[in-house]
């Protein structure tokens, strides 16, 4: 029967639903890779902090960086809804643009942004020279065996030599594979061990060799900072110290 009372019952609202993290993980899951690009463009203060934590998730974990937007998407608007941006003065000074060299952007007092992967150039240069030093120094090592059989591990610096070639060409080998922790690992200790090593081997019988270790360690420590910087690349928590 019909509710006749004068006063019936209001009815009550439906529950609205919680945005959890899952709920917004399969909301945003389902953007595309440009669409994602666009929202993290738009910057953090048009979303709550768990969406912004969900939208940054799913760009870290496709691999996508603010510098793959097509042109088209740059000038269209982003996903969501926004409010339309304040106008701008025509007559604002230019912005500086964060040097990828750590020394030139501390001169400008800028940070590179984490969530912009910055360039593997001397990585891959490095890579190539590795790749080179791998192939020659084990060619040696198997010409050493062929010639004089299983003696040839006695001589010195058959084995180290050898060992060495291996790492060479796993570290050429991991420069082709997408970035990982164990590859930040194997990269770094490479690239920081190596001009200490190889700078050790020169010098002479009279001369000191202090000063190839020193700089020998201070190439060593370079590397460290590259790749102390690459940190978010290859997926592991960024130095912010070196931004």
């Amino acid at each position: 029967m019909a509710d006749t009372s004068p006063h019936p019952t209001p009815r009550r609202a439906a529950p609205a639903i919680e945005l959890t993290r899952e709920v917004l993980h399969k909301r945003y899951s389902a953007f595309s890779d440009q669409a994602l690009v666009a929202a993290r463009a738009a910057g953090s203060k048009n979303y709550s902090p768990l969406a912004w934590e969900v939208i940054r998730e799913l760009i870290k974990a496709r691999g996508l960086s603010l510098r793959s937007l097509s042109p088209v998407t740059q000038l269209g608007t982003p996903p969501a809804a926004l409010p339309p941006a304040p106008a701008r003065s025509s007559r604002a000074a230019p912005t500086v643009a964060a040097s990828p060299f750590l020394l030139v952007s501390r001169q400008r007092g800028l940070r590179w942004s984490a969530d912009d992967p910055l360039p593997l150039t001397a990585r891959d240069v490095m890579a190539v020279a590795a790749l080179i030093y791998g192939i020659a120094g084990l060619s040696l090592v198997v010409g050493a065996f062929m010639n004089r059989g299983p003696v040839a591990a006695q001589g010195p610096g058959v084995l180290g030599l050898g060992a060495v070639g291996l790492v060479s060409l796993a570290f050429a080998g991991s420069s082709k594979r997408p970035p990982s922790p164990r590859w930040w690992w194997l990269a770094t200790l490479y690239c920081g061990i190596s001009p200490a090593l190889a700078l050790a081997r020169i010098g002479s019988a009279t001369g000191s060799r202090w000063p190839q270790l020193l700089l020998g360690a201070l190439l060593g420590i370079l590397w460290v900072v590259y790749f102390g910087r690459r940190r978010a690349t290859y997926g592991l928590a960024p130095w912010r110290w070196l931004g």
